[in-house]
Parts: structure tokens; sequence; C-alpha cells
């Protein structure tokens, strides 16, 4: 393996994280059981972590209908994954009701039906659900009470209890959870990143650009071990 003839030219080499040398897959696990778990709570069911943990991947195929409502959303624009578990939330129960909210295939048509720049659509998609479910729209909307609720759920999920508590500084809604980001995975095969970074650091400073926090960071690469090869000042 060799560098590339035009690296030749730069004596630092900046990576993003997620779909760079981190997979997207927990992220969007992580987005599924959110809905999940959120939807179960607003209904007066307790889920349980363990169980949801053993059967992600059942989960996330209903929630996100084989994953074409990931498609379809990303595709409009949703470029959070707390977004993409927010809206999906919305359209539930915009299509169902607030007590019958698990037809996930109407969530699917309902999405492929809204405008390319989905967006500008947050608000009347708060609107319609407020009207469906009787839900307050200040509650409902966008960086409102239920985004941010389902934002810390989905950090939960990510993070698990014991990181979220000592990130936040306070225990999470529903505990038994262990973290999704010990369980990542790199873009690559490991063995290939570890001689790609290798081989970039012998002659380049190896550098993070990400909008991940450090505390999210730094696991996977000290899992994989290739921090090693990252500068000192460029995590």
């Amino acid at each position: 393996m060799k560098l590339a003839k035009f690296l030749d030219k730069y004596d630092t080499v900046i990576f993003d994280m997620d779909g760079v040398i981190t997979s997207e897959q927990n992220y969007w696990n992580c987005a599924a059981l959110t809905v999940w778990e959120y939807l179960n709570y607003n209904s007066g069911q307790k889920i349980n972590a363990a169980e949801c943990m053993q059967n992600i991947s059942k989960i996330r195929s209903r929630v996100f209908s084989d994953d074409e409502l990931i498609s379809v959303l990303k595709g409009k624009g949703v470029n959070s994954n707390w977004d993409l578990g927010y809206v999906t939330v919305l359209i539930a129960w915009i299509c169902n009701g607030k007590t019958d909210w698990n037809y996930f295939d109407k969530v699917l048509e309902y999405a492929r039906s809204l405008s390319d720049n989905i967006i500008d659509e947050y608000d009347n998609l708060a609107i319609k659900c407020a009207e469906k479910t009787g839900f307050d729209y200040e509650w409902l909307k966008r960086n409102g009470t239920m985004w941010t609720t389902m934002r810390d759920i989905f950090q939960t999920w990510f993070l698990g209890d014991e990181l979220f508590e000592k990130t936040f500084g306070y225990i999470p809604i529903n505990t038994g959870k262990t973290g999704l980001l010990y369980k990542e995975e790199p873009i690559v095969d490991k063995n290939k990143l570890i001689a790609i970074m290798s081989l970039l650091s012998r002659n380049k400073r190896v550098c993070t650009g990400t909008g991940r926090p450090y505390i999210e960071m730094l696991p996977p690469i000290e899992n994989w071990g290739i921090k090693q090869y990252f500068a000192q000042n460029g995590l």
C-alpha cells in the first residue's frame, strides 16, 4: 500500500468521522430505538432496554420500513438523526393517532408525499399532529419539549446510562442501556483502516474535523487501535 501522488502537496489530512471513518448504522439503530421507546412511552408502556437491544434489527426494519423511510427522509433534507426520529413520530401520530401509531407503512407513504425540502414542513407537521392528537403545538414543535425528550432518549441509547449521566448530569428516563457507542464499527475493514492510518501518519499530520463531541469520538478510535496515528492536537 502506498499513498496517492496527489497527497504529496499536503502535510495534513483531516478526516470526518461519520460516514468516513465510522459507519452510520449505529445512529440509525439509535433513531429506530428512540422512535420505538418514545411511542411506547407516550402510550403508557415502558420498554425493556435489554430486549430492545436483542431485537434492534427487527425494530429498525419495522420503524423505518426496511430503511426505505430513512432514504426518503434523508433525500428530502433530514440531515440530523435526532430529526429523523422526531419527524417519524410526528408522521406516525398524524397517520394513526396517538394510541394506534404502529402502522409504519402509512408513515412511509405519507413521507413520500411531502415536499422535497422537508425542513420547511416541520412546522406544518407539528400543526397537523396537534390537530390529530390534541397535543399542544408548542410541545410538538421542533426544539420543543417533545424534540428535546427524543434527543435525550437517542443520546441514552448511543452513550449508555453511565456516560449519559456523566455528560448531562441526570439519570435518563428509562435506564438499562449499555450504549451503542461501544458497538461501533469502522466503515472499512478494521485491519485496512489501521494500515491506512499508519501509512498516513508516517509523513502526514492526521487530524479529525467532526461535529461529534470529543466524548463520542474517542471510544471507537481507541477501541480500533488507531488513536496513536492522530496528531496530539489533531483530535
